[in-house]
């Protein structure tokens, strides 16, 4: 691992989320150029799905935002619909609580070969009012994500682009960590032909959505090719089902025959080791953006592929972020809730935690916690670095949550906590120190 800011911030982005929303710009009215695409309405539940989110582990969150539908579509390229950016203000506070980092990422580009220097200034104008917005947050906590999957534009003149677009912005924002990826769609294919750039402060980022024959399984806009739906992770000759008739003449019958080697755990890892391998080769940190499956296809293969994306990027020591939050990709079942994410996939998702943690509960002495202190309990460490992680069970051995720390001070919220004992089990990730605190919360105050 190199050194740097860069470096620093990439390993702390962790274990990631996309939350897919400010993106949507298909939402809003065609007569209006969609400039009235953002639904309000999502802010109020937001909140609460960070709060389940840091129970869930999560330590940075991206959010793509769909600026080309913000401005005026000739130059200079105004932002009109700036009152969106309080959406964007209130997530960061609500980050800030959650000691959460926030990815902001540049959706749905207009760049394109056939309309190269047009597209590039109005991507760079933009840019420019998104960072001066922004110059003065905190840039341990912020990240700008220049350009999400170009794929309309060859892989020299996005090289050409990205460097000019670095070199115009860092004036503005000189110790903002920048992310860049390469072209077709940000492939790891992509990331192989661009060069690292002399600027020392940028994360490389990839997706990764291998094999795509199961992953987009079923989403009709992906096409015929992923027409076959049914196809099992991994692979297995007694359950694939056959090639669906829609899927013949396209793409999706050279993948289906490709899937019997294809749809291996082994493979996942070879795809993402060449990845890390560049990271290696070129001396930059690397994240993984995007990767996950699609809802269509069946719950024990989505859990056994996550497992193994998982396993892979505990492995090779690689921050990832998940694709989506609670939509199509989402791995909640029916809705958003602790108590509808699969026990397969909650043990996916952190196969180092134990689920159950009994034993321990009669160990020490409770804490006992209520009004005033009933809605958060903050917790000092002599040291700012002793403990990385708290994993929270119920007297009852079921799993709470799980939390990632950061500095000398941690604060908790408890408000989904009912009446009853838990254990606080504080971890060190690299040396195995671990310490237990036992609490009870109770109700009191006139409640």
């Amino acid at each position: 691992r190199g050194q740097g800011p860069a470096w620093e911030r990439a390993a702390r982005l962790g274990k990631g989320m996309n939350l897919s929303w400010m993106e949507q710009y298909w939402e809003g009215s065609p007569d209006l150029r969609y400039a009235d695409y953002l639904n309000w309405a999502k802010l109020d539940g937001l909140a609460e799905d960070l709060e389940l989110m840091q129970r869930l582990g999560v330590q940075t969150l991206r959010l793509p935002v769909s600026f080309e539908y913000w401005a005026e579509e000739g130059a200079p390229h105004q932002l009109l619909r700036t009152d969106y950016f309080t959406a964007i203000d209130s997530l960061l506070l609500w980050c800030e609580r959650y000691d959460f980092n926030l990815v902001l990422d540049y959706q749905h580009g207009w760049l394109e070969d056939c309309s190269f220097g047009p597209s590039q200034q109005r991507l760079l104008a933009l840019w420019q009012q998104i960072a001066l917005r922004y110059r003065d947050s905190d840039p341990e906590r912020l990240f700008f994500e220049l350009y999400n999957e170009p794929h309309t534009i060859s892989a020299e003149r996005w090289q050409t682009v990205v460097e000019w677009l670095v070199a115009e912005l860092r004036p503005l924002v000189p110790k903002h960590t920048f992310i860049i990826g390469g072209v077709d769609y940000n492939s790891i294919g992509g990331l192989l032909q661009l060069q690292a750039l002399s600027d020392p402060n940028i994360i490389y980022t990839f997706h990764f959505y291998e094999p795509f024959l199961f992953t987009h399984q079923g989403a009709n806009w992906a096409g015929r090719a992923v027409a076959t739906t049914r196809i099992p992770f991994p692979y297995d000759r007694e359950t694939m089902p056959p090639l669906s008739p829609r899927a013949r003449g396209s793409t999706g019958e050279k993948l289906y025959r490709w899937y019997r080697d294809d749809g291996q755990e082994h493979r996942i890892r070879e795809y993402l080791q060449v990845a890390k391998h560049w990271s290696l080769e070129q001396q930059r940190p690397i994240w993984c953006g995007e990767w996950g499956s699609h809802d269509r296809a069946d719950r024990e293969s989505r859990c056994r592929y996550a497992a193994a994306l998982l396993q892979a990027f505990q492995e090779l020591d690689m921050p990832h972020c998940y694709w989506e939050w609670d939509r199509n990709f989402s791995f909640f079942e029916w809705e958003v809730g602790w108590e509808y994410i699969p026990d397969c996939m909650m043990e996916a998702w952190d196969s180092t935690i134990p689920q159950t943690q009994p034993s321990m509960m009669a160990e020490t002495d409770p804490l006992v916690i209520g009004n005033p202190f009933g809605e958060h309990l903050v917790v000092h460490f002599p040291q700012a670095d002793r403990f990385e992680r708290c994993i929270v069970y119920h007297s009852d051995g079921r799993l709470v949550g799980i939390y990632y720390l950061g500095g000398s001070s941690w604060t908790l919220d408890t408000q989904h906590w009912g009446v009853g004992t838990y254990l606080l089990r504080f971890e060190n990730l690299t040396n195995a120190e671990r310490t237990l605190l036992k609490v009870f919360k109770t109700v009191g105050g006139g409640e």
